[in-house]
């Protein structure tokens, strides 16, 4: 093959990227995540490493392409998409059930119902959060609901990091936008983190001897879990985890 053949051959892949709307590409891999993490199902322990990793390169392709057309992304078709991916997102952990973390279950309404009873709560979390958890609470009203307040919370700040990293105005804003809008591992991390719901303290307790295995559970991968169960048997954190239950 001539050297002009083979310069042909390869410009037509790069010329068809080129003509590609770089925000009807984003949707598409957004759907195609969203169709994958229903695939993924509800487990959070044990599950295969397939479907993250299709996830991640169904994303990384898509912002591939879009970072060759990012001059054509505009602010408004990419709040649209991140939107309906992470609200999607949300209906379908509800959808499959998807369990939360400890966070949600104990700290989150905690400190929420505490500022609610007219006192300022002993929290790790600074008084912004503290505020959005007596939110969560007020707005959950108990019951299931306080399995999906602190989820759907989270989703106008989202919408508003990625305006407020559009609104950098460097060379590479746009392409970032779309990164903080639509890159899995984020809406993996805060739903699953922050989508609240209450464990029995058995289940509980058995999260934190297995050492937390699974997403959202990171923080107790050190092996201590055993430790933190006999901590909660006894102590404060022990009455919290029983008045989860």
């Amino acid at each position: 093959m001539s050297g002009g053949t083979t310069a042909v051959v390869r410009a037509k892949p790069a010329a068809l990227a080129d003509r590609l709307d770089p925000h009807h590409v984003l949707a598409a891999s957004a759907a195609t995540v969203l169709l994958l993490e229903a695939f993924r199902g509800s487990a959070t322990v044990d599950t295969a490493p397939i479907w993250p990793i299709l996830q991640a390169t169904v994303a990384a392709a898509a912002f591939a392409l879009a970072w060759r057309n990012q001059q054509r992304l505009r602010l408004g078709p990419i709040v649209a998409i991140g939107l309906g991916f992470h609200l999607a997102w949300i209906t379908i952990h509800l959808g499959l059930g998807v369990q939360s973390d400890s966070d949600s279950v104990i700290a989150y309404p905690r400190a929420g119902d505490g500022l609610l009873s007219g006192h300022y709560p002993s929290s790790e979390y600074p008084p912004g959060a503290v505020l959005l958890f007596a939110l969560d609470s007020l707005l959950s009203g108990g019951g299931d609901a306080d399995r999906v307040s602190h989820a759907f919370v989270m989703v106008p700040f989202q919408v508003a990091t990625v305006i407020g990293v559009w609104l950098l105005k460097t060379r590479w804003s746009p392409w970032f936008a779309a990164i903080v809008a639509l890159w899995p591992l984020n809406a993996f991390f805060w739903s699953s983190s922050l989508t609240r719901r209450r464990l029995p303290r058995s289940s509980l307790e058995s999260l934190l001897a297995s050492g937390g295995a699974g997403h959202g559970q990171g923080r107790f991968r050190s092996g201590r879990g055993p430790e933190m169960v006999a901590c909660a048997r006894r102590g404060r954190f022990g009455r919290v985890a029983a008045g989860a239950a």
